[in-house]
């Protein structure tokens, strides 16, 4: 949280200093811990793909062996909570680093400024290669960083 990179990105959200005292700057400084891995904000095919866990997860539904996350790791992810800025960030870091360093930046760093039951549910279908079938898939578009909590 010290880091000027982590001081300027809050800022840059938009954030003020009643955020800061609601645990938004420990929040920001994952954000900019997980981002300083990333190396390339992946585009797949000349279309951005739409959640930064595709990088690492199947290609389909039916293509079992194309993840590069294993199923137990998706897992752990998924079982990191709102409230554990520590096991999150490892979490998320290791995703980096299997996606090769590359991947959809915007996604990554909104699915971790509301890692949430909802966010859980969206990963856990584009995991699979099935998003197409998640519940609000059209229905309701995800939260944008700039959007009020």
């Amino acid at each position: 949280m010290a880091e000027e990179a982590t001081l300027d990105l809050f800022r840059r959200l938009g954030l003020t200093r009643a955020d800061a005292d609601t645990a938004r700057l420990p929040r920001v400084a994952v954000i900019a811990m997980v981002l300083a891995h990333v190396r390339d904000d992946r585009e797949h095919d000349g279309e951005r793909r739409r959640s930064a866990i595709q990088a690492v997860g199947r290609r389909t539904l039916e293509d079992t062996d194309s993840a590069k996350m294993s199923p137990l790791r998706f897992r752990r992810l998924l079982a990191c909570r709102d409230d554990d800025d520590e096991d999150l960030a490892r979490e998320m870091r290791r995703l980096v680093q299997l996606a090769g360093c590359a991947v959809n930046v915007g996604d990554l760093a909104e699915s971790l400024f509301y890692w949430n039951e909802r966010t859980r549910n969206r990963w856990a279908f584009d995991y699979f290669g099935a998003g197409f079938a998640a519940p609000d898939h059209e229905l309701q578009a995800p939260k944008t960083m700039t959007d009020a909590d």
